[in-house]
């Protein structure tokens, strides 16, 4: 289901789709211990990729390979992976992902993945180079980024068809945006366009749109606001970021549900004395009164070393 992680594709039971590759593309996969290597053979050429995930890495609560090697190394890579993506199909898998919404039931709401990227450029950023030379390649090679990102774009296209006519309440479409890696120019120019699109399609069908917003926001907290996402998942304030949040609060109360505000560095004894747990919490349910449209959760996650008894008390608090 998540083979094809190393070019940012998957095939979830959250997704909701299935993708299906070209007759054309060979998909050679070679495991060894904790490594597997994925080969994409085209008629132009190939690509690869390779993965890691070690027992050191799941005890540490890892639940996705890191990518040692990513499917971009040079120049002629970028036509390879053109080919690959122009001749991408995406189909409805509605059945699976409605077994996993029932399954859910009235414990919460099933989300649906339709896209960990929000665009065609940080689809290219966030999966397919490293992230240093992701800069470098998007100064260096604009001409065949841009021609890529025209090949990913038609997936994106289906993808959104898809996920619109899904059962879905909500769906996520997009992941991971920070001051400074997805700074506010480049923020305003490669990923606003996608955001707003994809949310005005599902509004039209009667969804809402939720993004993983769990890096720094200090300079894209207007940005992110008119971005036309209904909620901000996984939103980490200070004293983890800079923005604190009565600012988030403040700032997006009324317009984005705020999902999140527990930062994780509270929930650990090696960063959090009980002392400065309790007077945390005790302060955020005073910047967040009275919490018409704020989903307390922790951000980014729970950490393995988290003290579980601080997540009762905060269920405690949240109930009263």
């Amino acid at each position: 289901e998540n083979i094809h992680r190393g070019i940012g594709l998957y095939s979830l039971k959250e997704n909701g789709y299935r993708i299906t590759f070209s007759p054309n593309v060979d998909v050679q996969v070679k495991r060894q211990g904790d490594t597997t290597r994925i080969a994409y053979h085209t008629p132009i050429g190939k690509v690869s990729v390779t993965e890691v995930i070690t027992e050191e890495m799941k005890k540490a609560g890892a639940s996705i390979t890191w990518l040692e090697e990513r499917a971009i190394k040079t120049a002629d890579d970028y036509r390879v992976l053109k080919y690959i993506f122009e001749n991408i199909e995406v189909k409805p898998d509605y059945d699976h992902y409605a077994k996993w919404q029932a399954e859910v039931g009235d414990d919460g709401v099933a989300c649906l993945m339709g896209a960990f990227a929000p665009s065609p450029i940080q689809h290219i950023q966030r999966d397919l180079l490293e992230a240093t030379d992701f800069f470098y390649h998007y100064n260096d090679f604009q001409k065949e980024m841009q021609s890529l990102a025209e090949g990913i774009e038609q997936v994106y296209d289906q993808l959104l068809d898809v996920v619109v006519k899904s059962p879905a309440e909500i769906v996520l479409w997009g992941a991971n945006y920070d001051d400074m890696i997805t700074y506010p120019s480049y923020f305003e120019k490669e990923i606003t366009p996608w955001l707003q699109k994809a949310s005005r399609r599902l509004e039209e069908n009667g969804k809402l749109m939720i993004c993983h917003t769990d890096g720094e926001n200090l300079g894209l907290m207007d940005l992110i606001q008119d971005s036309g996402m209904h909620i901000a998942e996984a939103v980490c304030p200070y004293p983890m970021m800079k923005v604190k949040i009565e600012e988030y609060s403040r700032r997006w109360g009324n317009k984005i549900t705020i999902f999140g505000g527990i930062p994780q560095s509270v929930l650990s004894e090696d960063t959090a004395s009980e002392d400065e747990f309790q007077n945390y919490v005790d302060h955020f349910f005073k910047a967040v009164a009275p919490g018409r449209r704020i989903i307390v959760g922790v951000a980014d996650t729970t950490p393995p070393n988290a003290v579980f008894d601080r997540l009762r008390r905060l269920g405690d608090r949240v109930e009263k």
